[in-house]
């Protein structure tokens, strides 16, 4: 019996395009995070009021995208 690898390869190309997708997106969101952090602390630096400062740092852990993920499965599961 002769064996068809070709679709083995097609499989395997197709993992690795998706792994090389993910490794991507993780990137791009550790980059953003990273943008969104610099940016709070700019923000909370640079604001006068103390509340100004809780406002923002809250805004920023919203921001988080774990707190988001978080979210997103709450509003799942109640629907």
């Amino acid at each position: 019996m002769k064996l068809d690898l070709s679709k083995l390869t097609d499989a395997v190309s197709k993992v690795a395009g998706i792994a090389a997708e993910n490794a991507q997106m993780k990137q791009d969101m550790t980059e953003a995070q990273d943008a969104v952090d610099t940016l709070t602390a700019s923000l909370i630096a640079a604001t006068t009021s103390p509340a100004g400062a809780v406002g923002l740092a809250a805004v920023s852990a919203a921001l988080d995208p774990e707190a988001v993920n978080k979210a997103i499965a709450d509003l799942a599961a109640k629907t």
